[in-house]
């Protein structure tokens, strides 16, 4: 994950800063209001566990938005391999052997303005039609719109319309369920995971 170093023409040069160095440190350390309790070092993903992000929907709100503001680590990795018979004895197995193997990092392509840190960025949260965690163990669509039914089999105006991110933070809080969980994903928009 290091950075390779970095060239100048003059190796006196005072005042050199580089952006793409400072994006490493950005992603190291905390970026949101509360430090995270747990970090999966496979797959990047943060726990944050504080009573404030449970009880203060303003608070909730300000964290997510500070964590939103860092870019995901997109890498492109390319491997290239061929494979070669290879005897055994009386048997002839194919082994596979690597090539090139390179990974390619593009997060300092997600910065609008990497000297200071802008983003392109959209927050969004999960809108009616979503099928999502919504108090319960089961993803289910929003009351009224294909999940289940509202009580007495009206739509409220809260549910008439996409819930900002204001909203999922105050019903979040709201709750008085045991187990809470609110989610923030990082996606590159149009990227195709699957090549």
């Amino acid at each position: 994950d290091d950075l390779p170093p970095l060239y100048t023409d003059e190796p006196s040069a005072d005042g050199v800063r580089d952006p793409l160095l400072q994006i490493q440190d950005l992603h190291s350390k905390q970026h949101g209001l509360v430090p995270p309790h747990l970090v999966v070092p496979a797959t990047g993903n943060e726990y944050h566990i504080d009573r404030r992000l449970d009880a203060d929907p303003s608070f909730l709100q300000r964290h997510i938005e500070a964590c939103a503001a860092i870019p995901p680590r997109a890498f492109v990795r390319l491997r290239g391999t061929h494979t070669e018979p290879v005897r055994r004895g009386d048997k002839t197995e194919r082994q596979t052997h690597v090539d090139f193997d390179v990974r390619l990092e593009l997060t300092p392509f997600l910065y609008s303005d990497i000297a200071t840190h802008t983003s392109w960025r959209t927050l969004r949260t999960a809108d009616n039609f979503a099928k999502v965690r919504r108090g319960t163990v089961f993803a289910t669509r929003a009351p009224g719109f294909g999940g289940a039914r509202a009580p007495g089999g009206v739509v409220t105006a809260l549910e008439a319309g996409r819930p900002g991110l204001a909203e999922w933070c105050h019903r979040y809080c709201a709750s008085h369920a045991g187990l809470k969980t609110f989610q923030l994903r990082r996606e590159v928009t149009g990227w195709n995971e699957d090549l």
